[in-house]
């Protein structure tokens, strides 16, 4: 599994990179939305296992646009999706509805709730072979 963190506050981005250090073994990528995360995802996360994309929904309107730009990359390589998760912070039903519309998967609120994280991951994943949940969960 990879994780690409979408965010364009460093301070967003670095409290996001802590929740997930804690959860994962695997590397974790950062960009901020637009062409940095596709060329990151392209480099890093197209044709991978498990390929994650957390992306903060705000701005909102970049941050639809790179997932809108990702879901047509791997369409246009012939992969299977993503699991695409986002981050707001505001409006939460509003988001949601634009989110579904352009491809993102599941959605959580700030700030990160460590069991609903566990929760998300554990239903992408399937298991916790990946996880490093022995300590955060029984």
């Amino acid at each position: 599994m990879n994780i690409l963190i979408v965010e364009t506050t460093l301070l967003q981005r670095e409290r996001i990179d802590r929740a997930f250090r804690g959860l994962v073994r695997q590397e974790i990528h950062h960009a901020s939305p637009g062409t940095e995360a596709e060329s990151i995802f392209r480099q890093h996360l197209l044709g991978k296992d498990l390929p994650i994309v957390v992306i903060h929904l705000d701005p909102l309107e970049a941050s639809l646009d790179t997932v809108k730009a990702i879901r047509s990359l791997e369409s246009q390589e012939g992969q299977d999706p993503s699991h695409i998760l986002g981050l707001s912070d505001y409006d939460q039903a509003h988001v949601e509805t634009l989110g579904r519309m352009v491809g993102v998967d599941s959605f959580l609120p700030q700030p990160l709730n460590p069991e609903l994280l566990v929760k998300t991951l554990r239903r992408q994943l399937g298991d916790d072979s990946v996880l490093r949940v022995e300590d955060i969960l029984p």
